[in-house]
């Protein structure tokens, strides 16, 4: 029996409750126990006097969205954002038109579907997945009834009025893939996603790093990052930290896939390219390395993770620790992450001892986690930059040019931060060849770089800052 958008709609409603309801019960007790709010007032925002006095683990959606909005400010405005609330109060409307038995077209039930996943997925809840099949399901049905009505107007099959013509069917000129000849084609499996590859899931093509390394071809750019990151962790050079920043669709996942699966420990010879860049990079073998993933929106700020060993993360550093070194990792800093305080510096004897380590950091989190340690409520001044400071030193991400910029903040010279990013900026992509550079004129870029030092050289002398010539030195000599 077929089902209709209003049993779509339905579902979702039910997979919403699911995945809403532990997250609303936990944020509430939070703010009881540090006395934001009363359990009264929260208990009012019920309209059903019978479900007020049971658990929030048993309120229906009704109930849970119409909390999540009333006390968005005092509750959950401090994990979630203000696009997670226009959700929620868009969600409100579409449990409402559901619940009074209106029609859905598909249109309105994929956005319904699509409110109701994206919300979900702020939370970290894995319902999110569930509510993402039916809205494929909707979509693939929609497509091929979009198809049956082309097919209508034009009197017959557009295959074969295409075939009737001087063209040949594309079925005589091209073989598709077993998925979408058979019909089980999903677009989304088509997009690369470094998460489902790092917990197991996802297509062959993406999991399995012999396929990932037959189906990917190395272009230039592609192939110097990996032998970049070869030479790094076989002490040869390289560069610790690599930016990737394209066009959406430029790239950057499938990179990180390339160097998650080269240091997978898979035999070299079984990954189609991966001996050339061996060959390039003077190496023989690689070292085991520690492999860590961190993707933006799967860590939620607000939600517990529970490990396959058990253990509880709860913070960012906890993620970087355990993926490190599991539970003996973990517990050097269990503490700092049970009260969401900085670890200071066992961080960096963490890398130290767990290294040479790949981190791909997808969302940027390592970039922004010493400021967030900075800012931290908890913990004292110097507990917090403490963590910031070994997270900086232990990634070495952007340390010469932070530190030129406090260099150029104590002197006084603020107008040379500019000219000085942007030189640095054009030296890391000269010279360590992250994109082809014909033409590239390095005898003007080390002039330009000695006549910077020099200005930064003098007003340090005058000064008398005795550091100075260690950052201008440690940059130009790489």
């Amino acid at each position: 029996m077929a089902i209709t958008n209003q049993d779509r709609v339905g579902k979702a409603m039910d997979l919403l409750r699911q995945g809403l309801a532990p997250f609303v019960e936990r944020e509430v007790q939070e703010k009881v126990r540090i006395g934001t709010v009363n359990m009264d007032t929260v208990r009012r925002f019920s309209e059903d006097p019978a479900l007020a006095k049971r658990p929030i683990l048993e309120w229906d959606i009704a109930a849970l969205l119409k909390l999540m909005v009333a006390a968005w400010r005092d509750v959950f405005g401090t994990t979630l954002g203000r696009s997670d609330l226009s959700l929620a109060q868009e969600l409100r409307d579409w449990r409402n038109k559901w619940a009074h038995q209106e029609r859905f077209t598909s249109r309105d039930a994929e956005r319904a579907l699509d409110s109701a996943s994206r919300l979900l997925t702020a939370i970290s809840a894995p319902q999110a997945e569930e509510i993402d099949k039916i809205m494929q399901e909707l979509r693939r049905l929609t497509f091929e009834e979009q198809v049956r009505n082309e097919k209508k107007k034009v009197g017959g099959s557009l295959i074969e009025s295409a075939a009737a013509g001087s063209l040949k069917p594309w079925r005589d000129v091209v073989t598709p893939h077993a998925d979408v000849a058979s019909g089980r084609y999903q677009q989304a499996e088509f997009a690369a996603d470094l998460w489902q590859v790092h917990i197991g899931q996802g297509s062959a093509e993406y999991n399995n790093p012999k396929e990932f390394f037959r189906r990917t071809y190395l272009t230039e750019s592609l192939k110097r990052l990996l032998v970049s990151a070869v030479r790094r962790v076989s002490g040869q050079g390289g560069d610790p930290v690599v930016q990737l920043q394209t066009n959406f669709g430029g790239g950057k996942t499938h990179s990180m896939l390339a160097l998650y699966h080269l240091f997978s420990s898979t035999p070299i010879a079984e990954m189609a390219g991966a001996d050339a860049v061996m060959a390039e990079a003077g190496a023989k073998s690689l070292p085991k390395v520690k492999r860590v993933v961190l993707v933006g929106n799967k860590i939620s700020p607000g939600n517990p993770a529970t490990k396959s060993d058990g253990t509880v993360v709860r913070t960012l550093w906890g993620e970087l620790a355990w993926q490190l070194g599991g539970k003996k990792a973990f517990s050097r800093i269990a503490k700092d992450d049970e009260r969401a305080t900085s670890p200071g510096d066992v961080l960096r004897e963490l890398f130290v001892e767990y290294g040479p380590c790949l981190i791909l950091d997808q969302k940027q989190l390592l970039r922004e986690l010493a400021a967030v340690a900075e800012q931290s409520a908890t913990g004292t001044d110097a507990e917090r930059q403490e963590v910031a400071d070994a997270i900086r030193k232990s990634l070495h991400r952007l340390t010469l040019r932070q530190g030129v910029f406090r260099l150029l903040d104590r002197l006084g010279l603020q107008h040379l931060k500019q000219p000085w990013d942007a030189l640095y900026a054009e030296r890391s992509t000269l010279v360590h060849g992250l994109a082809p550079q014909p033409g590239a004129d390095y005898g003007d870029l080390a002039h330009r770089t000695v006549s910077l030092c020099g200005q930064i050289l003098l007003k340090a002398a005058a000064a008398e800052i005795s550091q100075a010539d260690r950052h201008v030195t440690k940059m130009y000599v790489g």
